[in-house]
Formats: structure tokens, sequence, C-alpha cells
């Protein structure tokens, strides 16, 4: 663990963490990208997809919402829990791709920090989709 912040100090001090992230990124974003985008596609549109209580529907009709007051009113907060958790998995499993394909193709001790580095950007990327979950789903009993 000593080498490997020891290494990670060292190509940051140095100003080559950057040009290391930037060939790791392109290296492993096309199969990262295709991973997620073929596993998570059919949740997400399951998600997207989801209509609303056919009571809330025809309740917002009767105090005359309809198009797109209709949509942003009553089916889009209906899906957003689904869309949301579906967001949420996807980055979790881009970050372990990336992880993961950064650890196939180590070769020294620099890979090592950039795994440091996803591990640490995961955990931000997933605690931002919480906030906006906490948010967003604020009238929702399972986000408060």
């Amino acid at each position: 663990m000593a080498a490997l912040l020891i290494a990670a100090w060292a190509l940051a001090s140095s100003g080559d963490l950057w040009a290391q992230l930037n060939s790791a990124a392109w290296r492993s974003a096309a199969g990262t990208a295709l991973g997620v985008a073929l596993g998570l596609l059919p949740a997400l549109l399951a998600g997207a997809g989801r209509r609303p209580d056919s009571g809330l529907t025809e309740m917002a009709r009767s105090y005359g919402l309809a198009g797109w007051p209709l949509y942003r009113d009553v089916t889009l907060p209906a899906a957003l829990p689904s869309i949301l958790r579906t967001v949420r998995v996807g980055l979790g499993l881009a970050w372990l791709l990336l992880i993961a394909t950064e650890a196939i193709s180590a070769q020294t001790a620099a890979s090592g920090a950039r795994m440091l580095l996803y591990l640490v950007l995961g955990c931000v990327a997933d605690l931002l989709v919480r906030a906006a979950a906490r948010h967003f789903l604020r009238w929702h009993p399972d986000y408060r």
C-alpha cells in the first residue's frame, strides 16, 4: 500500500498523472461504455417507460393536465426512482469495469495509483447520485 501511495504521489507531483489517466481512459472507455450500455439499457427503458398509477393520471387529467405538464408532474416523478436507481447501478458497474480493465492491463505502479483514483472517483459519483436522488425524490418515503 505504501508503494502505491508513493507512486501516486510521484505521478501527481511530476505532472504525469493526467497523461497516465488519459491513456488509461481511452484504453478502457469503449469497453466500459459498451458493457454498461448493454447491461443497463433494458432496465433504464423499463423504468422510463413505467406508467404511473391510473388513479393519479385520471386525477391529473381532471385538473386539466395534459401533454407536457402531465408528463412533467405525474409520469416523470413516477418513473424517477427507477431511473435514478438504474443510473446508480450503472455508474457502479462502469467504475467496476474500469478498475477491472486497469487491473488486467496493469504494468506499472502507476496502474495501482489509477485504480485508487478510480475508486475515489466512483465513490464521489455514487455520493452525487445519492444526493440527487434525495433532492429530486424528497417526496418519496424511501428517499427521505
